[in-house]
């Protein structure tokens, strides 16, 4: 799936699902947040490092957990797609937070200054 396609499938998803047996954070889960995708994912380690609690659990969430079974993910989509409100302040926070510092030019930087060399340029 190349990049530029990937935007335009997550611009036209209400909600999309991450499951895996790695305890990781993939790409695809700033690219999600930031086409306004609602993140159903599974509650590990690594979700919670990066984005903090889920919602509801953390009302300030900005992803939404699952435990991996087709119930829980059945239910949380029950929940979430039945509060449009909730929606839309989870879509606005996840997309501030992405915005504010999960950008490629942000990953970009804490390369170089892993590698300490000073960026040059600009960071929007």
């Amino acid at each position: 799936l190349r990049h530029r396609d990937q935007a335009r499938i997550y611009n036209t998803c209400v909600t999309t699902i991450s499951s895996s047996n790695v305890d990781y954070v993939p790409n695809r889960i700033p690219d999600a947040f930031a086409t306004g995708c609602i993140l159903l994912s599974d509650d590990v380690s690594s979700m919670r490092a990066a984005w903090g609690a889920p919602w509801p659990e953390n009302p300030e969430g900005i992803w939404v957990a699952h435990d991996r079974t087709t119930e829980s993910i059945y239910e949380r989509l029950q929940v979430i797609l039945g509060q449009p409100e909730a929606q839309a302040q989870i879509r606005a926070r996840a997309l501030l937070t992405v915005l504010s510092a999960h950008t490629y030019a942000h990953r970009a930087r804490m390369i170089l200054s892993q590698l300490g060399i000073e960026p040059v340029g600009r960071l929007l």
